[in-house]
């Protein structure tokens, strides 16, 4: 038995490992904001980007409400409307918000955009109730995306080059850290734990509790709009989960009384016209900007941005 831990210790530290040795520290410090850093440890969302100035790049990516920096001011002028657009990487990437922008134009309309790569939708509604209230808008537009349905680690690279990885939904309580610091076996362990997806039911709770939260905290004055967004495959190429997902997605906005655009059917019309709909050949997340404008134009006709 000891023989057979040693062989397979091992062979853990030949292979190549989500975790480091010193990772441990980073991974335990959740008040703790590095500058610099693109994304910091948050104890409610377990990660979210860095707000305001950034000084080793010089620049500002989210201003302190949370938003992708635009030109707009913080007072709203009379007679528009702020439109405010919450979602993961599809959101935070912008080519949809810049469809619409285009389709919809800039008269008697903001368009201020919140989305941020990975997040999911308990995690959007969280960044919402601590920041993006503050812009105090007139419409949401939240992008539900069918991987909201899974609860998977994110990765990211610090400033000083390290490999970060955080699960939102898990807690490091029980994590032995003389064995983190010691055992490659220990840290391939836990990596393989991090990417095993929650069960469906308690993701797809998770999703609506989430949604019906964004519901009591943008009250009867807020307009709420909610996008499906499907992954970007041929629909006998969609695992049951994915199906599963893009039917509970449905059911909670039915059950919650939201009104929802499905693009799924959309994707499905494009796909069958032989066009392409990812950003890249192997991407089956994200929209390229054919896609987004057609998107945008259905979203259009639909009446999305109407006035109320």
């Amino acid at each position: 038995m000891v023989l057979a831990l040693v062989l397979a210790e091992i062979v853990a530290r030949l292979a190549s490992s989500t975790f480091s040795p010193q990772q441990w520290t980073k991974l335990e410090q959740f008040s703790s904001v590095r500058e610099g850093s693109a994304f910091v440890i948050d104890p409610e969302m377990g990660f979210r980007p860095v707000l305001g100035y950034r000084e080793h790049e010089g620049r500002e990516v989210y201003s302190r409400y949370g938003t992708i920096k635009n030109e707009y001011s913080l007072r709203k002028p009379p007679g528009i409307r702020r439109v405010l657009f919450l979602g993961d990487s599809v959101t935070a990437r912008g080519a949809i918000v810049k469809a619409l922008r285009k389709a919809y134009g800039d008269q008697g309309i903001e368009y201020w955009n919140a989305g941020v790569e990975s997040f999911n939708t308990r995690q959007e509604v969280e960044f919402y109730r601590r920041f993006n209230f503050q812009i105090d808008p007139d419409q949401v537009v939240l992008t539900l995306h069918i991987n909201d349905f899974q609860v998977t680690p994110v990765a990211f690279v610090d400033e000083d080059g390290l490999l970060k990885v955080y699960s939102p939904n898990r807690s490091l309580t029980g994590w032995q850290r003389f064995l983190f610091h010691h055992s490659a076996l220990y840290r391939h362990f836990q990596a393989l734990l991090l990417t095993q997806n929650e069960p469906f039911v308690e993701a797809a709770t998770e999703v609506r509790n989430a949604l019906r939260q964004l519901q009591g905290l943008l009250g009867d004055e807020v307009r709420l709009d909610v996008l499906i967004f499907p992954v970007l495959k041929q629909g006998e190429e969609w695992t049951q989960r994915e199906q599963r997902a893009g039917q509970a997605a449905l059911e909670i906005c039915q059950d919650l009384q939201l009104q929802c655009f499905d693009l799924t059917p959309l994707m499905f019309q494009r796909l069958e016209a032989g066009k392409a709909v990812r950003q890249r050949p192997k991407d089956i997340w994200h929209p390229n900007e054919d896609f987004a404008r057609e998107i945008a134009a259905y979203l259009h006709n639909e009446g999305l941005l109407a006035p109320f």
